[in-house]
């Protein structure tokens, strides 16, 4: 097992009463990384929130980062995938830690998997890939060789989320699902267990964007930020296997002319600074 040295959390927050799910993390991320060295992004907050986050990073000994202007979500996540050197995890400010996980596999890329699925938020068949909300990379450097080998595909990007237009359906790669797709085999989705070590609430910065599209899941979607809100968070454990539902029964409704092996992922329209 490789032991995690840097955390880094890429927090955003667009919308005050929406500072919950930017600020979730810094309550329990010394209980998933203990010894870690953790890093704070933010990624041009409201202005009124950002002393908020530099004392709630200084809380738990994070150095913290200030980005002036809004970037793009895969920009930042691409510098930090390019410069990085030893083991890292990106953790994303919405997540809650049940115990310690502050220890990675042998894969290329470890997260949770979501499956190819039809999105009802950005319309797209959306195509599986490991989740940004929670990754581990145990050898960038060893990352880096393989994407590089993959060079002269000049136009390829392992970082940008791309939408295309295919045989009368629009598809979609969202952040590092291509990265995803050129090395799948290498690369290591969380086991039950591991998912049971934390949970991810969704949409921290834009659920007012999203739960609108989420049909008959919109009331289970919308108890868990409310639980949230009130730090209630002893109703979040275990709410992955809620949002597993979902994912379950988008991935019924992609096209098997695609490709007959789909699986399905909660869409993510890039916003500013996020993603779902």
């Amino acid at each position: 097992m490789t032991q995690i040295e840097t955390v880094y959390v890429i927090t955003y927050c667009r919308r005050i009463d929406l500072l919950y799910g930017t600020t979730m993390v810094f309550n329990t991320i010394r209980v998933g990384f203990p010894d870690s060295a953790i890093v704070v992004i933010d990624n041009a907050s409201l202005p009124e929130v950002r002393g908020i986050l530099q004392g709630l990073a200084d809380s738990i000994g994070a150095q913290f980062q200030q980005v002036s202007e809004v970037q793009k979500h895969h920009e930042i996540l691409g510098g930090i995938f390019r410069m990085a050197n030893g083991p890292f995890a990106i953790v994303d400010p919405d997540v809650m830690f049940w115990s310690r996980f502050d220890h990675a596999g042998c894969g290329s890329i470890e997260g949770r998997l979501i499956p190819t699925f039809q999105d009802p938020h950005s319309q797209c068949l959306t195509h599986k890939r490991l989740h940004t909300s929670l990754l581990k990379v145990p050898d960038p450097k060893g990352l880096r060789s393989a994407i590089e080998q993959f060079a002269s595909y000049f136009d390829f990007d392992p970082f940008a989320p791309t939408m295309f237009h295919r045989a009368g359906v629009w598809e979609r790669y969202d952040t590092l699902g291509s990265t995803y797709a050129l090395l799948e085999g290498s690369c290591h989705a969380f086991t039950d267990y591991e998912l049971d070590s934390y949970d991810h609430l969704f949409c921290g910065s834009h659920v007012d964007m999203v739960a609108k599209t989420l049909g008959s899941f919109t009331d289970s979607f919308l108890d868990s930020h409310k639980a949230a809100q009130e730090n209630d968070f002893s109703k979040m454990k275990g709410i992955w296997r809620l949002q597993q539902l979902f994912f379950d029964a988008c991935a019924q409704k992609s096209t098997p002319s695609v490709d007959p092996e789909v699986d399905h992922e909660v869409g993510g329209r890039q916003l500013h600074g996020r993603t779902v």
